[in-house]
């Protein structure tokens, strides 16, 4: 037999015996007797959150007033909340029952139905009237709104009748801007035909000067005794071929502007066309007779004016109409332009818009003496190259069009293709600016910066360009750090 089963078992009294426990038994009982049944144990809270100490007798009478305990909502179950939080989530609980916030009507729901109730149901909602969109401003509660229809039957009319007038004063001025367009269609084509023949005499006198200055150089190697005046000659010669090529240049790059602005003159006659066709339309549906008319407006009042897609004068959608933009000759207000961020993208996408139309393509406008922009047309989407320099004469290549500030070289044959962009404004380096481009179409996103002396690949074309190939370059110079 071991030593242990020899020694005698001693009995013992509880720790707690001076607060109040009268507990005897076996050493080896006392732990059990200590973690579950002694009344004077100290305990913890069991409830996360809670820290409070006490004795087991107490434990019972504490749980069930403890703020941290944790209760299921008697509307919606699944949630668990703490006791102390259950007033504040039936405040929000989308399954407590609620009374109807509209006076007169006092029907419970649930708040999860109540928006519904308020919006589709509820005869007391107040609610504009079905012919606001035509000038009726009156406001009423559902249940009346049958009667008011009834009621104002003859001044809805006189309403959809103002509003034909109106449409009807478009029509004649779209018809009238439309003519004059075709006028200037007809003359642009006319000023291309006598620029293309113009093209054609300079080609073929360049290739009479060419056959000169070989003729020349021929008759400089028979007649050595005249290699000075031959010289001269040929110096005469190659000064008119240059002035030549200037010319041709010339006309090249008013070829291809003529160009462009047929192109936006045709959309422009394209969009007119269909104003056209959807007022014919109108007008056809108003020769029916005004109480053919009444009749289909009181069913569906709204479809008629939204097939007529026009923005003289009416808003479509909330939308109200631009502001003027004002220019001057060497700055311009860019308040109006920035403000555009603020608002929804179709109306953002009209101002845009509205600024570009005002703007001279390679003109170079001037916020400030730190900020500068210029509208270019680009039809392709190419990689873009962009440099400020110091001289643009020295600049030499393929020119798609240069004035006294910039030069838009085309490099088509290069690999990948691009447009190279030669820069000269007083103040601006390549050092102490940023170049980007303006993102036209979306006013969530930032502008598109661009790198100097580098190949800019990773254009956002779509959002950057308008649909007549139109892009706003923004310079701005660098910040100093002080």
């Amino acid at each position: 037999m071991s030593s242990n089963q020899n020694e005698p078992e001693f009995k013992v009294v509880c720790l707690h015996r001076s607060q109040g426990c009268n507990w005897i038994g076996l050493k080896n009982e006392f732990k059990s007797h200590a973690d579950r049944d002694c009344l004077y144990a100290e305990m913890t809270c069991q409830f996360t959150g809670c820290q409070m100490k006490f004795i087991r007798m107490h434990q019972k009478e504490h749980e069930e007033k403890c703020p941290h305990k944790e209760i299921a909502c008697k509307h919606c179950n699944n949630v668990i909340v703490k006791e102390r939080n259950i007033e504040a989530h039936y405040e929000q609980c989308e399954m407590v029952l609620v009374t109807c916030p509209n006076d007169g009507c006092g029907i419970m729901l649930q708040r999860r139905k109540m928006s519904e109730h308020e919006e589709k149901d509820c005869p007391f909602q107040v609610i504009e009237c079905s012919f606001k969109m035509v000038g009726c401003d009156i406001k009423i509660l559902r249940r009346d709104l049958n009667q008011h229809l009834r009621d104002a039957n003859i001044r809805h009319t006189e309403f959809l009748l103002q509003n034909y007038a109106a449409q009807k004063q478009e029509l004649t001025d779209t018809k009238n801007k439309l003519q004059t367009v075709e006028k200037q269609l007809e003359t642009s084509n006319k000023e291309i035909e006598n620029l293309q023949t113009e093209l054609e005499d300079t080609k073929s006198d360049l290739n009479q000067t060419n056959g000169a200055i070989t003729s020349l150089y021929k008759l400089s190697a028979a007649q050595s005794g005249k290699i000075i005046d031959s010289q001269n000659e040929l110096n005469a010669v190659k000064q008119k071929l240059t002035e030549n090529e200037t010319k041709l240049k010339k006309i090249e790059n008013e070829a291809w502007n003529i160009k462009q602005e047929t192109k936006v003159q045709n959309e422009t006659l394209e969009r007119h066309r269909d104003i056209h066709f959807k007022t014919l339309t109108l007008t056809d549906t108003l020769s029916k007779g005004v109480g053919y008319l009444v009749q289909h407006l009181l069913e569906t009042p709204v479809n008629l004016f939204k097939a007529i897609d026009v923005d003289h004068g009416v808003s479509k959608s909330g939308i109200l109409p631009m502001e003027k933009i004002e220019f001057c000759d060497v700055s311009f207000n860019f308040d109006a332009f920035n403000a555009s961020i603020f608002l929804d993208h179709q109306t953002y996408k009209t101002r845009t818009g509205k600024l570009l139309s005002k703007m001279e393509g390679g003109a170079i406008y001037y916020i400030d003496e730190n900020n500068v922009f210029f509208k270019l047309i680009l039809m392709e989407n190419r990689c873009l190259w962009v440099q400020n320099v110091p001289d643009l004469v020295c600049q030499t290549g393929k020119k798609m069009y240069r004035n006294t500030h910039l030069i838009v070289f085309d490099n088509s044959k290069r690999q990948p293709t691009n447009y190279n962009i030669c820069i000269n404004i007083n103040g601006f380096t390549n050092d102490n600016s940023i170049i980007s481009m303006y993102v036209l179409n979306d006013p969530e996103q930032p502008m598109n910066q661009l790198e100097y002396l580098q190949a800019n690949d990773n254009i956002l074309w779509d959002s950057c360009k308008s649909a007549r190939n139109e892009i706003v370059f923004f310079i701005e110079k660098k910040k100093t750090v002080l």
